[in-house]
């Protein structure tokens, strides 16, 4: 037989194996640090897809900004704002003549599309047989009106003749240099009527 002393040991070790099941439902108890450091290897784990996407968004964005400043710097102004200039030119003036022309070609130099119509004294500046004002030097750097419109034309921009300037004259077309041709009235007028065009007559 056992002495009682051993018999209440033995319960009270039970007791206590009982509690310890109890309190831990069953399962093995797991220390608070353990469990700190499983919940952070998780955030860790599940953070990491986010840190990868965050990663490469910001290198498209960054690969879409710099095109778009390339598009930017490569475009010129008037192409991106889609506007045209239509300059009639009717002045006898030479210095007059020369101010409309040098803006012209510092306009077109620029890329915007412009156009050029020439009625009146100034459309002698277009004639095979230019008046002396035309090829005389009138700038700083030696050009004459004639050879600014040259350079317009060089630069592919559309040169006219007013409709009635021949007539009035009693020239044909081949009286006029190459590069400019004889405008239709109703073709300007729809030009000047376009609100993308901007319309200049000194």
């Amino acid at each position: 037989m056992s002495s009682p002393t051993a018999s209440k040991a033995t319960r009270s070790r039970r007791g206590s194996a009982r509690t310890g099941a109890w309190s831990t439902g069953g399962r093995t108890p797991v220390s608070p640090g353990a469990t700190a450091s499983t919940n952070r290897n998780s955030r860790s784990a599940n953070s990491s897809p986010s840190i990868a996407k965050a990663v490469i968004m910001s290198a498209r964005s960054l690969a879409l900004l710099a095109a778009l400043s390339v598009s930017v710097l490569t475009v010129p102004p008037a192409a991106a704002a889609g506007a045209k200039i239509l300059t009639l030119l009717s002045s006898s003036d030479a210095e007059a003549q020369a101010f409309s022309l040098i803006l012209a070609n510092e306009a077109r130099g620029a890329g915007y599309p412009v156009d050029l119509v020439l009625c009146g004294p100034a459309g002698d500046i277009a004639l095979k047989v230019a008046p002396a004002a035309a090829t005389r030097p009138v700038t700083p750097t030696g050009m004459s009106v004639r050879a600014l419109l040259e350079k317009l034309i060089s630069q592919g921009s559309k040169v006219e003749l007013c409709a009635i300037y021949l007539p009035n004259r009693q020239l044909k077309p081949d009286a006029i240099i190459e590069g400019v041709s004889v405008g239709k009235p109703a073709e300007v007028a729809a030009r000047m009527a376009d609100p993308a065009v901007k319309v200049v007559s000194p």
